[in-house]
């Protein structure tokens, strides 16, 4: 649990701010959504990065494949060239397994997020050569709107390779794509040994006769080259056989975002002029289990204790011990009323909170000059980039008659508030004005007990920013 924790002092102590507990545990976790007075104001976003987990299994039982190179980046830029010729360095990867090439291009643009070279070959499916085996795992960064990009060679053939091209990475998530071989069309398809890297022979369903210096025969070049296009497999003309043939995709590709927590920046501000706010709290949680409140149903003894005494405490320790619950704040001071300084309370409280990518966040505060007012969101879906902007209304807990009277109400809305209320010191212990309503939205302060119009507010009480900042 996070904890922002600072005391009410200074001239809040010396005015006797008091938020009363002494409410039992009882948070709800039934389904939540949105609740409808929250109302979605804007959006705005920018980049951050995803790690990728990426898993390579070689389908064939012919075709081992050279050290792959990976690469995410933006929409523009082509590794396999659509439709069209093979560049050298994709050349260098089809005919010679040699990626060293493609690596260093790639790490020269700007429109790349990160390459990996792999470095390591993958052998024919379900077999094993030395510490290599026919599949292979490895980890990528991406940007938003990112795509994946990656090549390899099919070893034991002239100039075949395998790849992917621009790939659409998910937010969260798998994705998995199968691959084809292609032919780069830039050597003629001899399938001679001499025409083939040794690499055939060491990781190869068979050894090959041959040139121990494979693949260096010039006369081969395909002249005019050719597009790229599907391989056709191995005819078995050469030396090679039928035990180095393929169809149909030759590799299985699995691309895992990683659930790596996520950080988020808040900041409530209060919108009015009339109503100081508690102490908020705040969670994020998976917003199947846990809801905070909902509009229309009945509030838990924790919004009671927040709507009425202004105390976070009973929420804070329901939440802490929920196993749906991945972080909880409790903001530890209150929020002045829009444009005024208190002592170090001023109208805006921002802090930190984490979430794992599913989770929702949910917040809750006082209308401290109130019988049992309140404000917050329930289960606001978090960005995944950038900033989300809420803007919220006035709610009723249902918990209290709004007798507006200084005898029912904190002492703190003597402190923070537009006028001090003469009355009870200990405010707010009249147990006779007991409620039980369900959540509805406040129908704003009457004026007819202690409390006047310089307590009433005007459309929303207060602005929440979420913005992801990890």
């Amino acid at each position: 649990m996070s904890a922002v924790k600072l005391t009410l002092s200074g001239v809040l102590a010396a005015s006797c701010l008091l938020f009363v507990a002494g409410c039992s545990e009882n948070t709800p976790t039934n389904p939540s959504t949105l609740d409808s007075d929250a109302v979605l104001n804007t959006s705005s976003g920018y980049q951050l990065e995803t790690t990728y987990e990426v898993t390579i299994e070689n389908l064939t039982s012919g075709q081992p494949f050279s050290p792959p190179v990976a690469a995410t980046h933006k929409r523009s830029v082509q590794m396999i060239p659509r439709r069209g010729m093979s560049t050298p360095e994709l050349t260098s990867i089809a005919e010679d397994g040699d990626q060293s090439g493609m690596v260093s291009l790639l790490q020269g643009l700007s429109q790349v997020t990160d390459v990996v070279d792999v470095g390591a070959p993958i052998v024919t499916q379900g077999s094993t050569a030395g510490g290599f085996s026919d599949t292979i795992t490895f980890q990528i960064r991406a940007k938003r709107g990112d795509r994946f990009s990656l090549a390899s060679m099919l070893i034991c053939s002239n100039d075949g390779f395998w790849g992917l091209s621009g790939v659409p990475l998910p937010p969260n998530g798998t994705v998995v794509r199968y691959a084809l071989g292609y032919d780069a069309g830039t050597e003629d398809n001899t399938e001679m040994s001499t025409d083939i890297v040794d690499a055939c022979s060491g990781i190869g369903p068979v050894a090959l006769a041959g040139d121990p210096n494979g693949n260096e025969n010039a006369a081969v070049d395909t002249s005019p080259q050719e597009p790229i296009r599907r391989h056709p497999g191995i005819s078995g003309h050469g030396d090679l056989g039928s035990d180095h043939d393929f169809s149909g995709p030759v590799a299985k590709v699995t691309i895992r975002a990683m659930e790596t927590q996520r950080r988020y920046r808040v900041t409530l501000t209060n919108l009015t002029s009339s109503q100081p706010l508690s102490p908020p709290v705040a969670a994020t949680h998976n917003p199947s289990e846990i809801r905070m409140f909902r509009t229309g149903h009945q509030a838990s003894a924790a919004i009671e204790a927040i709507a009425e005494d202004g105390d976070p405490s009973v929420m804070v320790n329901a939440l802490s011990g929920n196993a749906s619950v991945t972080d909880v704040v409790d903001v530890g001071q209150p929020l002045t009323r829009s444009g005024e300084v208190v002592g170090d309370f001023t109208d805006t409280v921002t802090f930190e909170i984490n979430a794992n990518s599913d989770d929702h966040l949910s917040l809750a505060t006082m209308l401290i000059c109130s019988n049992d007012g309140f404000t917050g969101v329930n289960a606001l879906p978090l960005p995944n980039h950038g900033s989300r902007t809420v803007l919220l209304r006035a709610l009723d807990a249902g918990t209290e008659e709004n007798t507006e009277l200084s005898a029912d109400i904190v002492d703190a809305c003597s402190a923070l508030g537009p006028t001090s209320l003469a009355g009870d010191p200990n405010g707010n212990n009249n147990s006779g004005i007991e409620t039980n309503s369900p959540i509805r939205r406040h129908r704003n302060i009457r004026g007819d007990g202690d409390l006047g119009s310089e307590h009433r507010w005007y459309g929303r009480v207060a602005k929440l920013v979420v913005e992801r900042i990890e």
